[in-house]
């Protein structure tokens, strides 16, 4: 339910999310979720509406209120979106702001921010993690992995665990991002391997690290 207020608010309870909705149902069937499912939905939209005609909206634990800047020379003047650009302001109400006390932080520990490696897949033999064929693509997925600078040794490396010698160097990069690699993968003639991402990369892109850092995978892949 909503209703328009004095103050051409529109004041409602519920949640948005539409996967809460299983949670507003006892017996949880399938009806019924979808029932509720549609309803967040149609109040989402509804106040979207009420947003893009210029009414603020109060849920309760936060309202959003629809703002245009800029300056009109008169009356008559029509709405320029550069000149008059229109934003949302957001603001917590008592209700939201009185949760804090109710909220309580578990350290886990620190965060990775030197960069990490998620995952290696060989597309050809879909899989994961786990093994790879050389002259098959390959698609290393991770954070803060984009390998650049102007160091040589820049690169993706694919290292023998039993013997580094045979370490190999992937040549054939076709995409190279912060959080995404695709490249051919070489042979080392060695097995088990693991991923080693040498790079200066530090977030920005025209900024690189002195010294060039080394991300190695967690895990081991076979090469068959």
């Amino acid at each position: 339910m909503f209703v328009i207020t004095k103050q051409n608010q529109v004041t409602d309870g519920a949640k948005l999310q539409p996967d809460i909705a299983w949670s507003f149902v006892p017996l949880r069937t399938i009806s019924s979720i979808v029932t509720n499912h549609r309803g967040t939905k149609l109040l989402s939209e509804t106040r979207s509406v009420s947003h893009c005609d210029g009414f603020a909206v109060n849920t309760g634990y936060f309202s959003i209120h629809p703002n245009v800047g800029g300056t009109f020379n008169n009356t008559t003047e029509i709405h320029d979106h550069k000149k008059h650009p229109i934003t949302f302001r957001f603001r917590a109400l008592a209700k939201l702001r009185r949760l804090i006390e109710h909220i309580a932080v578990d350290i886990e520990g620190l965060a990775d921010t030197s960069g990490y490696i998620d995952e290696f897949i060989d597309v050809e033999e879909d899989s994961i993690n786990t093994h790879y064929l050389p002259g098959n693509q390959f698609i290393i997925h991770g954070h803060k992995i984009k390998a650049v600078g102007d160091d040589p040794s820049v690169g993706v490396y694919f290292v023998p665990v039993n013997d580094p010698s045979k370490t190999k160097k992937a040549t054939r990069i076709a995409e190279n991002t912060s959080t995404k690699i695709i490249g051919i993968a070489p042979g080392t003639g060695s097995s088990p391997v693991r991923i080693e991402i040498h790079t200066q990369f530090e977030g920005s892109a025209t900024r690189f690290l002195k010294n060039v850092r080394i991300i190695t995978s967690g895990f081991t892949v076979e090469e068959n």
